[in-house]
């Protein structure tokens, strides 16, 4: 396996602006069916949604060389949304601000690099 040198990219996200809306459309949905039980589940998918959007580019050259992925679902994440709503709760909000770092570190951690 050769390894790859990654001192030289940058980050780019891909996202369009129509994608954005239809992810945002979708979650804005499930919070009013949900009432909003969805926004304790949202955090995770915003940043699946980018970190899955994102690619590796070659800043000499403007050409990709991989993409995130991460790999977070529902059936991961269930026992920290439980946990972290009763906490929520229990604190009136105040740990929230806690489990949204938390959410990042998650997601990170569930990130894998992908070679094109």
């Amino acid at each position: 396996m050769e390894l790859i040198d990654l001192r030289n990219t940058k980050l780019q996200c891909s996202a369009g602006t129509l994608e954005i809306i239809g992810h945002l459309i979708i979650w804005l949905l499930l919070t009013i069916v949900t009432i909003g039980l969805a926004l304790m589940v949202f955090p995770y998918y915003l940043i699946k949604f980018i970190m899955n959007h994102t690619e590796i580019i070659d800043k000499r050259n403007g050409t990709k060389i991989g993409r995130l992925k991460c790999e977070i679902g529902l059936a991961s994440i269930i026992g920290y949304i439980i946990l972290w709503t009763i906490l929520s709760i229990v604190t009136m909000g105040l740990l929230y601000f806690i489990f949204l770092y938390k959410v990042y570190a998650h997601c990170i951690n569930k990130t894998t690099f992908i070679e094109i």
